[in-house]
């Protein structure tokens, strides 16, 4: 479960899976980080309330 700053992120807030099924788009409309791409800076707090989008696809090929 995350805490402190993370729960104002509100991960889960907007969920949406592709038509096949093997990717998860998880909205966080309170996301502060202003980091780009994959695996951006986790303490990066600089823009407050600019959301984020997370994606989550299945392992299989």
């Amino acid at each position: 479960m995350w805490g402190g700053e993370h729960r104002n992120a509100r991960f889960g807030r907007g969920l949406a899976i592709s038509g096949d099924g093997r990717t998860l788009a998880v909205g966080a409309p309170g996301e502060d980080s202003a980091a780009l791409g994959v695996d951006g800076d986790p303490n990066d707090h600089s823009a407050p309330n600019a959301g984020a989008v997370y994606l989550f696809q299945d392992g299989l090929p």
